[in-house]
């Protein structure tokens, strides 16, 4: 804890209250904004953070918005829940990862929009899970993704965004922030310069399993957010119902394994966030994460007492395909 009469834009603000003062002189995204905040008053300058930490903490007010930059005086509620962040936009209600789906999510009060973006082999870069072309024309055709042409695939996939169209439509949304999943590697610097180009670095966070992808991001653009996806599951066995039991078992060994792996793994990979399953989360784990500086994300949460569970092991994130779950717990 800091005082706030120390040199530095923060400190041109002053409260006639004195609580403790933490002095960030750093940009920060809203997966720090969650846990920095709690129960204190915070005095926070950086380039552009963005404003989506004041609505869903409930932060009182912005005291004064310089041009070269932002200067919060805010106190947190009792109790603040995590973030809110959509999966592929909405993706119980509306069709996944198209801009309706994107903006459902910004309606029902969502912190953050998470989606997937895939590389075509044009370089065009769109919001796509995979490279099955029937999951992203949502069951009209069969085939590959990256091999066609954005033409092409819109012809049975008409709402097919890229990323460039959907960081436009939530650039608009000056309280929501983005979450980025690359699907693949080897574009990282195409999404990097795509979120700079649409002034959301400080809004946004890019997730991955893939490490090396999380290292170059580290090098082309320092200031992004950068989340590690853990564990790894390319085939979706937990989707699998045949093959549920023995997902189930080995997602309980790396649940008991995590707290004791999961500072090297944020080390090794440079990460800034953890994207935990939820079958992986403990509290003991999410404290690991936090008091290496990390914030955890648990997905994919769907249902109330899954999500009970998670606030309870301290979580500073929910992704979920339902955004409606969060007005259901109190």
């Amino acid at each position: 804890m800091q005082e706030d009469a120390e040199e530095g834009p923060a400190a041109d603000v002053g409260h006639p209250r004195c609580p403790p003062v933490l002095d960030l002189r750093v940009p920060l995204g809203p997966v720090e904004a969650v846990r920095t905040v709690d129960r204190v008053w915070v005095h926070r300058w950086s380039v552009r953070p963005g404003l989506l930490p004041l609505r869903r903490l409930g932060h009182d007010r912005i005291l004064d918005r310089p041009t070269v930059g932002y200067v919060f005086d805010v106190e947190s509620r009792a109790g603040a829940g995590p973030l809110r962040v959509g999966h592929k936009g909405a993706a119980a209600l509306e069709p996944e990862n198209t801009l309706r789906s994107l903006a459902r999510a910004v309606e029902l009060g969502c912190d953050v929009v998470e989606f997937d973006v895939l590389e075509l082999h044009d370089g065009t870069l769109v919001l796509a899970h995979s490279d099955d072309l029937f999951e992203v024309s949502h069951g009209a055709a069969r085939g590959r993704v990256r091999g066609k042409s954005l033409a092409a695939l819109r012809e049975v996939a008409p709402e097919l965004p890229t990323l460039d169209e959907a960081l436009e439509q939530i650039g608009r949304s000056e309280a929501v922030g983005v979450q980025v999943d690359l699907k693949g590697g080897g574009f990282e610097e195409g999404v990097a310069a795509a979120i700079r180009n649409h002034g959301l670095i400080h809004r946004s966070i890019v997730s991955t399993f893939h490490v090396p992808s999380l290292l170059r991001l580290a090098r082309v653009e320092p200031a992004l957010r950068r989340g590690l996806t853990y564990p790894v599951d390319r085939h979706e066995l937990s989707r699998r119902k045949v093959l549920l039991p023995a997902a189930i078992g080995v997602a309980a060994a790396l649940r008991r394994a995590l707290p004791h792996s999961i500072a090297g793994l944020l080390a090794r990979s440079r990460a800034s966030a953890a994207m935990l399953h939820y079958s992986v989360v403990s509290a003991s784990a999410v404290a690991r994460a936090q008091s290496h500086g990390a914030a955890v994300f648990a997905w994919t949460v769907d249902d109330e007492p899954l999500l009970e569970r998670m606030i309870a092991a301290g979580v500073d994130a929910v992704i979920t395909n339902d955004p409606r779950i969060f007005d259901r717990v109190g």
